[in-house]
């Protein structure tokens, strides 16, 4: 922890430097950002030949002619992901809620999402295309399928958070997973982002939860923790376009055409 802050305490001299990123031995870890206040260590960017991003081993800074041997990310990151675990833990709070359920979806049920969405990324570091948090005040666990699960004890800080295994034969389902974790103890409030699940996925956990609530919210609090600290990247802007029918098969035409007629067969 030392190392840490006292690496963050030379950005200034960092950055009046122009790259002050003096040597870089292969096999290293590379930072591809480090800001000083509301900004933090991310290892995302483009990669650099040599250097392997995965190994949180060391990376050595040049500073005029003082040199400094620092922990890289098996310091640095496990330090911001906790912070920003104890922040969303506040937001929690605020929300009169007593566990939050983050799902790796966007509100266009995208597998793959765009980088301001990546919410299990933002809070603990996982990658993955599929998994689900479940977050209290005290505990974290993340549930995902059979090839996640050694990805994310890989990359989760397992003092932290649970792995826990769901989708296969046997195996609990995502809501009796949630109500073990959460016990019968007493009931509980549990909040979930409205807009990034289906509502038959929201009606199938809230039935299977028993004495808890799940809790519609308006507002995801972890978008809030990570729009506090500056860090959210921004949503895409690039112009949308209609790909042709022969691309398609059908024409906006037609589909807009489909949906009226099967929303007036349902009396909507």
């Amino acid at each position: 922890l030392l190392k840490c802050l006292c690496l963050m305490a030379l950005h200034n001299k960092l950055s009046s430097l122009n790259g002050a990123f003096a040597f870089v031995p292969a096999g290293y870890t590379r930072i591809s950002e480090l800001s000083w206040g509301r900004r933090a260590l991310t290892s995302d960017g483009p990669s650099v030949p040599g250097i392997k991003k995965s190994k949180p081993l060391f990376l050595r800074l040049g500073i005029g002619r003082m040199t400094a041997t620092v922990a890289t990310e098996h310091c640095l990151h496990e330090t911001f992901l906790h912070q920003r675990m104890r922040l969303t833990r506040k937001k929690i709070s605020e929300e009169d809620i007593d566990a939050l359920v983050v799902v790796t979806g966007d509100a266009h049920q995208s597998e793959y999402v765009m980088p301001c969405d990546e919410r299990i990324r933002f809070l603990s570091g996982f990658t993955g295309s599929a998994g689900t948090a479940l977050l209290t005040q005290d505990q974290a666990w993340l549930i995902t399928d059979g090839r996640y699960t050694i990805q994310a004890a890989s990359q989760l800080n397992l003092t932290a958070w649970k792995v826990l295994q769901t989708g296969g034969a046997g195996l609990p389902t995502l809501a009796e997973h949630i109500l073990h974790c959460l016990g019968a103890h007493r009931p509980m409030r549990v909040g979930i982002d409205a807009a990034t699940v289906p509502l038959s996925v929201y009606r199938s956990i809230s039935a299977k939860l028993g004495g808890h609530t799940l809790v519609p919210l308006q507002s995801n609090p972890v978008d809030g923790v990570w729009e506090d600290l500056a860090l959210r990247p921004s949503r895409p802007v690039s112009p949308a376009f209609v790909h042709p029918a022969s691309l398609a098969g059908i024409s906006v035409e037609r589909k807009l055409q489909d949906l009226r007629a099967a929303l007036a067969a349902e009396g909507a």
